[in-house]
């Protein structure tokens, strides 16, 4: 499982999050592993039971008051009992609030960094589950060419020199948008679902055969890429084989199994004068109508029935 060190979080997000370390002794080492934060809320009651210590622990306006209120000895205890049990990642403050000064101390003992920021706590909260799930998310990275198609994401894979960059490129002067070509980054968000972008280095370009790398931004203008986009289909273009079976009623339920994903895959056969960039247009097309409930299998198969039924009623009123 990936995970992001806490100094990085800070050196990198420190004037956006407005954050400030409040022990200054303490090194910023340790590991995030988990997007979600905790509000320490009922362990500051002494109740552990279902405490989700390996998170970022947040301390709100109401932690911090209900923590004032107990007698110093108290407090003590309670974040004693916490820190020797549990190896969490960080404290964090919210509203500019320092905690109080057993919590530092017990903080500075058990070598557990304790920050601030100045934002609301809602505001924060927000932000740094944003950041660190888009960190610590599994990923993985495809060959292929990724676009945007009637809202989906359709990845267009296959073998060298089958035709993916130039199909891609007749797609963008359909009105489609490219994500990326070549080599597609691949992460795995909260939801299942997988999102798709470019690299930093060469972000909207495309290699085309006896062309060399064209920049689509600059060619194009800014209306014809797209940063990123969620993966809802791939297409497998391949060189036909006369001695294969391929699909011609569209109902074998292949997929493409992509970081524990299974993602619906269409193989379309390459060979001269076939319409790839109208096929592939077609197959989203046809993906976008299935998630939106018209089977065309189903449907032709309710007509085929409907219309043997009225056949044998026909023939049994004769």
């Amino acid at each position: 499982m990936n995970g992001i060190k806490l100094q990085n979080i800070f050196d990198l997000k420190k004037d956006f999050l407005k954050l400030e370390v409040l022990t200054k002794d303490v090194p910023l080492n340790k590991i995030v592993m988990n997007s979600d934060v905790n509000r320490l809320g009922l362990a500051l009651a002494g109740y552990l039971d279902y405490f989700a210590y390996d998170r970022i622990q947040i301390l709100g306006n109401t932690e911090i008051f209900y923590f004032n209120k107990l007698s110093s000895k108290r407090r003590k205890g309670v974040i004693e009992n916490i820190l020797k049990n549990f190896d969490i990642p960080c404290f964090i403050s919210t509203n500019n609030l320092i905690p109080a000064e057993e919590l530092l101390i017990q903080a500075k003992k058990h070598n557990i960094p304790v920050l601030k920021t100045e934002m609301f706590t809602s505001n924060f909260v927000r932000e740094m589950n944003a950041y660190v799930e888009e960190e610590i998310a599994p990923n993985i990275s495809m060959h292929g060419v990724l676009l945007e198609m009637y809202g989906l994401g359709v990845i267009i894979v296959g073998g060298s020199g089958s035709g993916k960059s130039e199909c891609a490129l007749d797609l963008i002067y359909k009105g489609h948008q490219l994500v990326c070509d070549d080599m597609v980054n691949i992460k795995k968000k909260s939801g299942e679902v997988l999102v798709g972008f470019a690299s930093d280095v060469l972000p909207y370009h495309m290699e085309i055969r006896g062309m060399g790398i064209v920049n689509v931004k600059q060619l194009l203008g800014v209306s014809s890429i797209l940063d990123r986009t969620n993966i809802d289909l791939v297409v497998a273009l391949e060189s036909w084989d006369t001695n294969k079976q391929y699909d011609r009623l569209g109902c074998s339920g292949i997929y493409e199994n992509i970081l524990g994903i299974d993602i619906p895959k269409i193989i379309i056969p390459v060979k001269v004068g076939r319409n790839l960039a109208g096929l592939v247009e077609l197959a989203a097309m046809k993906h976008r109508l299935l998630n939106q409930g018209h089977d065309t299998i189903k449907e032709l198969d309710e007509c085929l029935i409907n219309y043997m039924q009225k056949k044998e009623n026909n023939r049994l009123k004769k």
